[in-house]
């Protein structure tokens, strides 16, 4: 198999996004969690993510972050500890350490939990559908030195592009590919919403620019009488720093919570939006603290930007609610850049269903059930 650069892969996907082409033009899954064999024959800029419990919405934007970071060992234990199945130890360093047993951990990523030992061979699979622009692969094999051996290589077309890394199970060793391409940049926002310390540093990186201003504009969306923003220490000598508000009519500041979690919910998309460019944005659960009467205009203010940052998103949602607005702010776009993903369990696989925004604005007027 043939190999690229570093310097040349990073070209081309700069040159892509100097272009505004979408980082991912489609999506194809093989072998990952619940999806046996997942095809998305088009994406958007901004994508929503709809379906019943248990079909995978979460997994699907799990995927798009580990494509997102080329496979780094570190992706895929944090997707690992989000579900309580594999624990994470560090050492006196803050190095993170692999639990003796993480073999059985790392089992939850191939389809069907398989037992990854001697006789193990499995493989999943992440990236385009239509174009041969790299893909993901990662893959348990068994070598005479190194025992069962995880390795994350980084593919364009059915040519290897870069070995990514390789993880002994046998005796944890991890050994990097000196030629490894950084991961994209991109930000994933829990239904939880992001920590205050993330959201204190995303707030530092933009800071006296124009994202700083366009944060306060998304605040405003939900009350218009905020006038600014920032971040204090939270006590007053404490360590962590909290975002707090000056608004029309207050004596002083207040901290953001107490205009509404809604409001610490939307400085956190608002900024991880401002912070990912070129790069993707991925919400779970994105109607979660968000009233539906100000939805619309979240998510106008999402097209808008991610249009500007060429950033591409996607969103999770259980709400009709949210569903209607994002039609409406997609019909009013006029970009042709909203897609609305629809995940179906069909005999034991699960399928994806497309709409386009012309397709969903005749499911939205004619009421029918797209969750």
């Amino acid at each position: 198999m043939s190999s690229t650069s570093v310097a040349e892969t990073e070209t081309n996907v700069a040159s892509e996004s100097e272009r505004g082409a979408l980082l991912l033009d489609s999506l194809e899954i093989k072998g990952y969690r619940c999806f046996e064999h997942l095809v998305v024959e088009k994406l958007g800029r901004v994508n929503l993510i709809v379906g019943k419990n248990s079909v995978g919405k979460t997994a699907l934007l799990e995927a798009l972050g580990a494509y997102a970071h080329r496979g780094y060992h570190r992706i895929l234990l944090e997707l690992l500890y989000g579900r309580e199945e594999m624990p994470l130890f560090f050492d006196e360093n803050k190095q993170l350490m692999f639990p003796k047993d993480c073999v059985s951990g790392f089992s939850n990523l191939f389809i069907g939990y398989p037992q990854l030992n001697f006789d193990s061979n499995v493989s999943l699979s992440i990236g385009s559908f239509l174009s041969k622009r790299n893909k993901l692969k990662i893959y348990t094999i068994r070598t005479p030195n190194e025992g069962l051996v995880l390795v994350c290589e980084l593919l364009r077309g059915d040519e290897m592009v870069l070995q990514t890394e390789r993880f002994s199970f046998d005796d944890g060793r991890i050994s990097f590919d000196t030629k490894m391409p950084p991961p994209m940049e991109s930000r994933f926002i829990n239904s939880g919403g992001v920590p205050n310390p993330i959201l204190a540093a995303l707030w530092d990186e933009i800071q006296l620019t124009e994202g700083q201003t366009k944060a306060v504009q998304a605040l405003q969306i939900i009350n218009s009488s905020i006038e600014n923003v920032g971040f204090v220490a939270f006590p007053k000598d404490g360590k962590e720093r909290i975002p707090v508000a000056v608004a029309k009519n207050l004596p002083q500041r207040k901290p953001l919570r107490s205009f509404g979690e809604g409001m610490h919910r939307l400085l956190g998309i608002a900024l991880s939006l401002a912070n990912c460019q070129n790069g993707f944005l991925f919400i779970d659960e994105i109607e979660n603290g968000l009233h539906y009467s100000i939805q619309p205009n979240v998510w106008r203010m999402i097209f808008q930007t991610a249009r500007e940052l060429n950033v591409q998103v996607f969103a999770t949602t259980h709400s009709a609610d949210c569903v209607r607005a994002f039609q409406q702010a997609a019909e009013e776009d006029e970009q042709d850049e909203g897609i609305l993903i629809r995940l179906v369990r069909q005999n034991e696989r699960i399928k994806a269903l497309v709409f386009d925004e012309e397709a969903l604005g005749t499911v939205v007027e004619d009421n029918i059930e797209v969750r």
